[in-house]
């Protein structure tokens, strides 16, 4: 008897990760619209913005057309090419609304 308490014990904390999961799984999503301005990065690797994604993905917040944000098409700003070339993705691809 006195083993059975343990083992129960130790499946309850073996599931908890499972029933966070399944938690998290059918939370609902929530629309967020947004993207990444930053013209101060100096590489191409986009470490600093990862966070903004991981919050994103694990708050469960999507854009508008339900999709996740990634940094490959949500970031906007600096990106250097080839020293002294740089590309600059700003605002002015979007209309005013």
């Amino acid at each position: 008897m006195k083993y059975l308490g343990r083992k129960i014990l130790f499946f309850l904390i073996i599931l908890i990760p499972f029933w966070s999961f399944l938690v998290w799984f059918f939370y609902p999503k929530i629309e967020l619209a947004g993207l990444i301005l930053d013209k101060t990065v100096l590489d191409r690797s986009g470490l600093e913005h990862r966070s903004f994604n991981w919050i994103t993905t694990n708050n469960k917040y999507v854009k508008p057309d339900g999709s996740q944000y990634e940094i490959t098409e949500d970031y906007y700003g600096f990106f250097p090419v080839n020293r002294p070339e740089y590309v600059v993705k700003d605002l002015t691809v979007f209309n005013q609304k």
